[in-house]
Protein backbone atom coordinates (compact mmCIF):
# COMPACT_ATOMS: atom_id res chain seq x y z
CA UNK A 1 0.00 0.00 0.00
CA UNK A 2 2.82 2.39 0.95
CA UNK A 3 4.68 1.44 -2.24
CA UNK A 4 1.58 2.18 -4.34
CA UNK A 5 1.13 5.56 -2.66
CA UNK A 6 4.76 6.50 -3.22
CA UNK A 7 4.59 5.41 -6.84
CA UNK A 8 1.43 7.44 -7.42
CA UNK A 9 3.04 10.43 -5.72
CA UNK A 10 6.02 10.20 -8.06
CA UNK A 11 3.71 10.19 -11.10
CA UNK A 12 1.91 13.30 -9.86
CA UNK A 13 5.22 14.98 -9.17
CA UNK A 14 6.49 14.04 -12.64
CA UNK A 15 3.47 15.61 -14.33
CA UNK A 16 3.80 18.68 -12.15
CA UNK A 17 7.37 19.14 -13.35
CA UNK A 18 6.30 18.62 -16.98
CA UNK A 19 3.55 21.25 -16.76
CA UNK A 20 5.89 23.62 -14.89
CA UNK A 21 8.56 23.16 -17.54
CA UNK A 22 6.16 23.84 -20.41
CA UNK A 23 4.84 26.93 -18.62
CA UNK A 24 8.35 28.24 -17.98
CA UNK A 25 9.26 27.83 -21.67
CA UNK A 26 6.08 29.46 -22.99
CA UNK A 27 5.65 32.25 -20.45
CA UNK A 28 8.30 34.64 -21.88
CA UNK A 29 6.72 34.38 -25.32
CA UNK A 30 3.24 35.08 -23.96
CA UNK A 31 4.49 38.02 -21.90
CA UNK A 32 6.20 39.46 -24.96
CA UNK A 33 3.25 39.22 -27.35
CA UNK A 34 0.65 40.27 -24.79
CA UNK A 35 -2.03 38.75 -22.59
CA UNK A 36 -4.59 38.43 -25.42
CA UNK A 37 -2.25 36.17 -27.36
CA UNK A 38 -1.55 34.23 -24.19
CA UNK A 39 -5.26 33.47 -23.88
CA UNK A 40 -5.50 32.84 -27.62
CA UNK A 41 -3.03 29.96 -27.34
CA UNK A 42 -4.51 28.36 -24.23
CA UNK A 43 -6.19 25.57 -26.28
CA UNK A 44 -2.94 24.68 -28.08
CA UNK A 45 -1.00 24.65 -24.81
CA UNK A 46 -3.68 22.46 -23.24
CA UNK A 47 -3.55 20.15 -26.27
CA UNK A 48 0.21 19.77 -25.75
CA UNK A 49 -0.24 18.66 -22.15
CA UNK A 50 -3.18 16.38 -23.01
CA UNK A 51 -1.19 14.83 -25.84
CA UNK A 52 1.58 13.83 -23.46
CA UNK A 53 -0.99 12.57 -20.95
CA UNK A 54 -2.68 10.38 -23.56
CA UNK A 55 0.71 9.10 -24.68
CA UNK A 56 1.49 8.12 -21.10
CA UNK A 57 -1.92 6.47 -20.68
CA UNK A 58 -1.46 4.55 -23.93
CA UNK A 59 1.85 3.25 -22.61
CA UNK A 60 0.58 2.34 -19.13
CA UNK A 61 -3.03 1.21 -19.54
CA UNK A 62 -4.55 -1.96 -20.94
CA UNK A 63 -7.42 0.03 -22.44
CA UNK A 64 -5.49 1.46 -25.35
CA UNK A 65 -8.47 1.56 -27.73
CA UNK A 66 -10.46 3.63 -25.23
CA UNK A 67 -7.50 6.01 -24.87
CA UNK A 68 -7.25 6.44 -28.65
CA UNK A 69 -10.99 7.01 -29.07
CA UNK A 70 -11.07 9.55 -26.24
CA UNK A 71 -8.13 11.46 -27.71
CA UNK A 72 -9.77 11.44 -31.16
CA UNK A 73 -13.08 12.68 -29.72
CA UNK A 74 -11.38 15.62 -28.01
CA UNK A 75 -9.47 16.44 -31.21
CA UNK A 76 -12.62 16.40 -33.34
CA UNK A 77 -14.49 18.59 -30.85
CA UNK A 78 -11.68 21.15 -30.71
CA UNK A 79 -11.22 21.14 -34.49
CA UNK A 80 -14.86 21.72 -35.43
CA UNK A 81 -16.28 23.52 -32.40
CA UNK A 82 -14.12 23.98 -29.32
CA UNK A 83 -11.53 26.42 -30.64
CA UNK A 84 -14.20 28.62 -32.22
CA UNK A 85 -16.08 28.69 -28.91
CA UNK A 86 -12.89 29.81 -27.21
CA UNK A 87 -12.49 32.59 -29.79
CA UNK A 88 -16.09 33.61 -29.06
CA UNK A 89 -15.21 33.90 -25.38
CA UNK A 90 -12.12 35.99 -26.11
CA UNK A 91 -13.76 38.30 -28.64
CA UNK A 92 -17.28 38.63 -27.23
CA UNK A 93 -16.86 37.60 -23.58
CA UNK A 94 -19.41 34.82 -24.00
CA UNK A 95 -19.15 31.24 -25.26
CA UNK A 96 -22.62 31.00 -26.80
CA UNK A 97 -23.50 34.63 -27.54
CA UNK A 98 -26.21 35.22 -24.94
CA UNK A 99 -25.88 38.69 -23.45
CA UNK A 100 -28.12 41.40 -22.04
CA UNK A 101 -27.09 44.99 -22.68
CA UNK A 102 -29.32 48.04 -22.65
CA UNK A 103 -29.50 49.28 -26.22
CA UNK A 104 -28.51 52.95 -26.36
CA UNK A 105 -29.91 54.16 -29.67
CA UNK A 106 -28.37 57.65 -29.62
CA UNK A 107 -26.41 56.97 -32.81
CA UNK A 108 -28.56 55.67 -35.61
CA UNK A 109 -28.36 53.22 -38.46
CA UNK A 110 -29.37 54.55 -41.86
CA UNK A 111 -31.20 52.96 -44.77
CA UNK A 112 -29.73 53.10 -48.30
CA UNK A 113 -32.05 56.01 -49.10
CA UNK A 114 -30.49 58.04 -46.27
CA UNK A 115 -33.43 57.86 -43.85
CA UNK A 116 -33.03 56.76 -40.23
CA UNK A 117 -33.75 53.09 -39.54
CA UNK A 118 -36.31 52.58 -36.79
CA UNK A 119 -36.42 49.52 -34.51
CA UNK A 120 -39.97 48.30 -33.96
CA UNK A 121 -41.10 46.77 -30.63
CA UNK A 122 -41.48 42.99 -30.26
CA UNK A 123 -39.29 42.30 -33.28
CA UNK A 124 -35.82 40.75 -33.24
CA UNK A 125 -33.20 42.45 -35.41
CA UNK A 126 -30.10 40.45 -36.30
CA UNK A 127 -27.30 42.76 -37.47
CA UNK A 128 -24.06 41.53 -39.05
CA UNK A 129 -21.60 44.41 -38.66
CA UNK A 130 -18.89 44.66 -41.34
CA UNK A 131 -16.62 47.09 -43.12
CA UNK A 132 -14.95 47.13 -46.52
CA UNK A 133 -11.49 46.36 -45.08
CA UNK A 134 -12.66 43.11 -43.48
CA UNK A 135 -11.92 40.18 -45.81
CA UNK A 136 -13.34 37.62 -43.38
CA UNK A 137 -16.62 39.57 -43.33
CA UNK A 138 -17.18 38.79 -47.01
CA UNK A 139 -16.15 35.18 -46.43
CA UNK A 140 -18.73 34.81 -43.63
CA UNK A 141 -21.65 36.43 -45.47
CA UNK A 142 -22.80 33.19 -47.21
CA UNK A 143 -23.14 31.52 -43.78
CA UNK A 144 -25.12 34.50 -42.50
CA UNK A 145 -27.32 34.40 -45.59
CA UNK A 146 -28.02 30.70 -45.04
CA UNK A 147 -29.08 31.42 -41.45
CA UNK A 148 -31.23 34.31 -42.68
CA UNK A 149 -33.05 32.08 -45.14
CA UNK A 150 -33.70 29.54 -42.39
CA UNK A 151 -34.98 31.87 -39.65
CA UNK A 152 -36.25 35.10 -41.20
CA UNK A 153 -39.95 35.80 -40.68
CA UNK A 154 -42.15 38.77 -39.84
CA UNK A 155 -40.71 38.88 -36.31
CA UNK A 156 -37.02 38.25 -37.08
CA UNK A 157 -35.22 40.59 -39.50
CA UNK A 158 -31.66 40.27 -40.79
CA UNK A 159 -29.38 43.07 -42.00
CA UNK A 160 -25.76 43.57 -43.04
CA UNK A 161 -24.82 46.65 -41.02
CA UNK A 162 -21.95 48.47 -42.70
CA UNK A 163 -19.60 50.66 -40.69
CA UNK A 164 -18.88 53.47 -43.14
CA UNK A 165 -15.25 54.46 -42.82
CA UNK A 166 -14.05 58.05 -43.43
CA UNK A 167 -14.23 59.14 -47.09
CA UNK A 168 -16.31 56.10 -48.08
CA UNK A 169 -19.52 56.29 -50.07
CA UNK A 170 -22.30 54.05 -48.64
CA UNK A 171 -23.63 53.42 -52.14
CA UNK A 172 -20.26 52.04 -53.25
CA UNK A 173 -20.06 49.87 -50.13
CA UNK A 174 -23.44 48.34 -50.90
CA UNK A 175 -22.31 47.73 -54.47
CA UNK A 176 -19.42 45.62 -53.13
CA UNK A 177 -21.98 43.20 -51.71
CA UNK A 178 -24.15 43.08 -54.80
CA UNK A 179 -21.27 42.28 -57.19
CA UNK A 180 -20.55 39.29 -54.93
CA UNK A 181 -24.19 38.15 -55.22
CA UNK A 182 -24.88 38.93 -51.56
CA UNK A 183 -28.54 39.96 -51.30
CA UNK A 184 -28.76 40.70 -47.58
CA UNK A 185 -30.49 44.05 -46.89
CA UNK A 186 -27.96 46.73 -45.93
CA UNK A 187 -27.92 49.41 -43.23
CA UNK A 188 -25.20 51.97 -42.56
CA UNK A 189 -23.53 53.32 -39.43
CA UNK A 190 -21.84 56.66 -40.15
CA UNK A 191 -20.42 57.75 -36.78
CA UNK A 192 -17.02 56.85 -35.30
CA UNK A 193 -15.79 53.58 -33.78
CA UNK A 194 -16.22 54.75 -30.19
CA UNK A 195 -19.86 55.56 -30.83
CA UNK A 196 -20.26 52.21 -32.60
CA UNK A 197 -19.15 50.40 -29.44
CA UNK A 198 -21.19 52.61 -27.10
CA UNK A 199 -24.33 52.00 -29.14
CA UNK A 200 -24.02 48.43 -30.43
CA UNK A 201 -21.15 46.92 -28.38
CA UNK A 202 -19.19 46.25 -31.59
CA UNK A 203 -15.40 46.29 -31.16
CA UNK A 204 -14.25 44.29 -34.18
CA UNK A 205 -15.51 42.97 -37.50
CA UNK A 206 -17.41 40.83 -38.17
CA UNK A 207 -19.65 41.01 -35.10
CA UNK A 208 -23.24 39.81 -35.11
CA UNK A 209 -25.69 41.22 -32.59
CA UNK A 210 -29.42 40.70 -32.02
CA UNK A 211 -31.64 43.45 -30.64
CA UNK A 212 -35.13 43.10 -29.22
CA UNK A 213 -37.16 45.68 -27.30
CA UNK A 214 -34.24 48.05 -26.59
CA UNK A 215 -31.98 45.21 -25.40
CA UNK A 216 -28.98 43.60 -27.09
CA UNK A 217 -29.64 39.90 -26.48
CA UNK A 218 -26.95 38.30 -28.64
CA UNK A 219 -23.32 39.19 -29.41
CA UNK A 220 -21.16 36.74 -31.29
CA UNK A 221 -20.61 35.06 -34.64
CA UNK A 222 -22.25 32.71 -37.13
CA UNK A 223 -20.97 29.76 -35.10
CA UNK A 224 -23.54 30.07 -32.31
CA UNK A 225 -26.19 32.21 -34.01
CA UNK A 226 -28.34 29.30 -35.26
CA UNK A 227 -28.46 27.69 -31.82
CA UNK A 228 -29.42 31.00 -30.24
CA UNK A 229 -32.26 31.60 -32.71
CA UNK A 230 -33.57 28.05 -32.27
CA UNK A 231 -33.73 28.47 -28.50
CA UNK A 232 -35.14 31.99 -28.58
Amino acid sequence: MVFFFLKKKKIVLLWSYIVLGISAMLLPFYLFVGFYFFRLHVPSSLALVLGMAFGYLYYKTRYRLVTILLAMAINVFMLFYGYDLWLNKLNFNTFFGRVEYVFNNEHHLYKPDGSIFEFEPDKTYVLDFWNTSCAICFKEFPKFEKIRQQFQNKNICFYAANYVQPKEDPENNERLLRIRDIDIPVLFFKDNREQLFNTFKVEAFPTIIAIRNDTIIYRGSNLTLSGFLKDM
